[in-house]
């Protein structure tokens, strides 16, 4: 990225965690395994599931300056967290062929019902959210 952007030029990223330990709320049981074995399916990939703490540091590591971080919590709870919910639902079944390849759960039908199960715990619990983080930096000028 940084060979690329222009010099004044700004680089802004959207991610979210799925590290438990993040969330600043208490999530239920299907949440907990639901995101436990979505963590094994990152982790086996090769990805990183908490990259919104990490960007910042890579980003003053690849010369970037002006880094900041913002983190918006979308609440999943009752009716205005209905889109929301279905939004992460949606991006979960979409894993699903990988975390019935990787053996940690016996059939598609139960990691959906996890899924589903989740879902209804966040919208019976108020606390509920999900976060996103924006982590954008500048590439210095010439002048700097």
């Amino acid at each position: 990225m940084y060979r690329i952007i222009v010099p004044g030029g700004w680089v802004d990223l959207l991610d979210t965690t799925h590290d438990l330990a993040l969330f600043k709320w208490t999530p239920g049981l299907a949440m907990i395994q639901l995101l436990t074995v979505v963590r094994a399916l990152l982790l086996a990939k090769g990805m990183v599931p908490d990259l919104p703490l990490h960007l910042p540091a890579l980003l003053e590591e690849a010369g970037f300056v002006d880094i900041h971080v913002e983190e918006r919590a979308m609440t999943l709870y009752g009716q205005e967290g209905a889109d929301m919910r279905e939004n992460i639902c949606e991006v979960m079944l979409g894993m699903k062929t990988h975390v019935l390849a990787m053996g940690i759960l016996k059939s598609a039908e139960e990691y959906e019902n996890l899924v589903n199960a989740a879902s209804k715990e966040w919208s019976e619990m108020p606390e509920a959210t999900w976060c996103f983080y924006a982590v954008y930096a500048q590439k210095p000028s010439l002048l700097s």
